[in-house]
């Protein structure tokens, strides 16, 4: 489960399942917009932080991903 609160109030906008199993780590980008996690089911998922959707979600089969990080506009997610 991902949940994310808005910082003014403290108020939960959104909480939801995002990977099947446990999610190993996440970041956000610096504009704030998008998120990117990595779980044990071998997935790395982009999300929108203004709406809490999926953008994108790659697979690697067999491989866990367990380090995400954003910085400068790139996105980059390490398989172990």
């Amino acid at each position: 489960m991902i949940a994310t609160w808005r910082i003014k109030d403290w108020v939960c906008v959104s909480f939801k399942p995002a990977h099947k199993g446990s999610v190993t780590d996440l970041d956000v980008n610096p504009s704030g917009k998008v998120m990117i996690s990595c779980g044990r089911d071998n997935n790395v998922r982009l999300w929108d932080m203004t709406s809490s959707k999926e953008l994108y979600s790659r697979s690697t089969k067999g491989r866990s991903y367990d380090r995400v990080r954003s910085c400068g506009g790139v996105l980059a997610a390490k398989a172990s």
